[in-house]
């Protein structure tokens, strides 16, 4: 989406766009957590299947906003950089150049907030990885 935006209204639109998908996803997060913080119905036994499905895990809702700003301006302007230099031709390459640059910037940023320090040594994170048992390291 944010490819289209930038290719048919420019960077400086796009920005906009984003800004405002960003303070959504963050309004939407802060009603998830209000709703689950007042108490339920007495009737309703299901707040704990609630509260670890939608219930706000501060550190998860950081990395993902923080990915989704960053790999969206990273598309945008990756975008934008390669139009210029591609003179407006081969959008083939331009799109998928800036989906590759912005997916890799998200994914690094989600993975490096969300998990950092969830795990203990190196040996343990590649195990956790391949769901291998992990190391006895006495």
């Amino acid at each position: 989406m944010g490819g289209i935006l930038t290719e048919v209204y420019g960077y400086a639109r796009t920005r906009r766009v984003i800004w405002i998908g960003f303070f959504a996803a963050g309004f939407m997060s802060l009603g998830y957590w209000a709703v689950g913080q007042v108490p339920p119905a007495p009737t309703w036994p299901h707040q704990a299947a609630y509260d670890s499905i939608l219930g706000v895990v501060p550190r998860i809702v950081a990395a993902s906003l923080t990915a989704y700003l960053l790999g969206e301006f990273t598309n945008s302007f990756v975008l934008a950089k390669m139009k210029i230099f591609t003179k407006g031709r081969y959008l083939w390459t331009r799109t998928i150049g800036s989906t590759l640059a912005a997916q890799a910037v998200d994914t690094v940023v989600f993975v490096g907030v969300a998990f950092y320090g969830t795990q203990g040594s190196p040996g343990d994170r590649v195990a956790f990885s391949v769901n291998l048992p992990p190391q006895n390291h006495d």
